[in-house]
């Protein structure tokens, strides 16, 4: 009886001992966090330092002294610079904000146009301002009505500026008015000038590597296109090109290989993806084909390969109940061969039976919602629509 006395005892006892290390282990869990936090400050404080100093001495000394930056030293210079002024340009509506660069419109003798803003403290590598380099090398190169036109650049002591050509609305824009898809008559249209553009670049050695409906410029009233944004464009090389650049959704399965790729057979595939997207509208697209591109199947390329050419071989899906010709299925099983050396290069797909159809039908597209047009995509649960478009960008 004593015994068990004691022990209850003991446990009394033991009770706010207890309480205390909890109290103890919640304090030193709080503690070991807010150092953690204070950690994290300290190496972003750090990392943002090294980037000035970086990109300090890439704009001071390296692109100045350098030949391989051509175009941007040519450009001109203005000491001063403000919220409403670059120059000689008023700055007026802001159009768009990406990672490395704000667009803007901008005014001089009232003549309106665009402004790419680069703010140079965001460049802190040789290989980002070579990419500088080169968009405003290809805008030089590619003169067409098929490419936004490249009237100026501009130097200050914190941006690069590129004044260009005020396009109209870009092709996600106006896809946003056909939910289900543009009529097959029009999208042959739009496809036959967007083919047209990326044989024009081709021919030129330019590489684009970055088509996507944002990069398209589309005329709604005679459907003519002008490419834009060639800051991840490559030149005609004799070997294969390394680097993964693009967007998803958009980028060629190849570009994930080691081995290397054609820069030609990347924009093939990119343009093949645009056109889908505008047969079948966005959430169609969202569901049955951007979500191959998360990283569950990026990390996994051989699933991410398999499960881009079951889509692919499955589009004629579409066909059973929504009228799609035949030969827009064939086109698109064309364009979206997964493997490059059975991908149509532009010549041939301008030579494609859908291009060269004279008769195409109008019609409307996914009357119902349906679910299948393709097949379920294996281990992936669904969810929520993110209509953010992500550029994925290596230097």
């Amino acid at each position: 009886m004593a015994l068990k006395l004691n022990e209850d005892k003991q446990v009394l006892y033991s009770l706010p001992v207890i309480n205390e290390k909890k109290q103890l282990n919640k304090n030193e869990s709080k503690e070991n966090l807010l150092d953690f936090n204070n950690k994290i400050k300290t190496l972003t404080k750090k990392v943002e330092t090294q980037n000035v100093q970086l990109s300090s001495m890439l704009w001071t000394y390296v692109v100045p002294n350098s030949c391989d930056f051509y175009y941007i030293n040519k450009s001109e210079f203005y000491a001063n610079e403000s919220q409403h002024k670059i120059g000689p340009y008023m700055l007026e509506k802001l159009c768009g904000v990406g990672n490395f660069a704000s667009v803007q419109k901008c005014k001089k003798d009232d003549q309106e146009m665009a402004i790419k803003i680069i703010t140079k403290k965001s460049v802190t590598t040789i290989s980002a301002a070579q990419r500088i380099e080169n968009e405003i090398s290809a805008l030089h190169k590619l003169n067409s009505q098929y490419i936004t036109n490249l009237y100026d650049t501009i130097n200050t002591n914190t941006i690069l500026g590129l004044v260009l050509e005020l396009g109209p609305q870009d092709l996600y824009s106006y896809f946003d008015d056909f939910p289900n898809g543009v009529d097959e008559v029009i999208a042959k249209k739009i496809a036959l000038n967007i083919l047209d553009a990326v044989n024009y670049c081709h021919k030129k050695g330019v590489y684009h590597r970055d088509i996507k409906p944002e990069n398209v410029l589309l005329h709604s009233d005679t459907y003519d296109v002008k490419l834009c944004d060639f800051g991840l464009c490559a030149f005609d090389k004799e070997v294969d090109l390394k680097d993964f650049v693009g967007s998803p959704g958009f980028f060629a399965p190849e570009m994930l290989q080691d081995c290397g790729y054609k820069g030609d057979k990347a924009d093939v595939w990119s343009v093949g993806a645009v056109i889908l997207e505008m047969v079948v509208g966005h959430d169609m697209f969202y569901k049955c084909w951007l979500r191959l591109y998360d990283t569950e199947y990026i990390n996994n390329r051989e699933m991410f390969k398999t499960q881009i050419k079951s889509t692919v071989q499955n589009i004629h899906i579409i066909n059973k109940k929504n009228k799609y010709t035949s030969e827009l299925i064939g086109f698109l099983k064309n364009i979206l061969a997964v493997e490059p050396k059975n991908r149509c290069t532009v010549a041939e797909i301008c030579e494609d039976s859908w291009i060269l159809q004279t008769n195409t039908p109008s019609c409307s597209f996914f009357s119902d919602s349906s679910d299948s047009i393709c097949p379920p995509i294996q281990g992936c649960s669904p969810s929520n629509v993110n209509t953010t478009r992500y550029k994925f960008i290596k230097f």
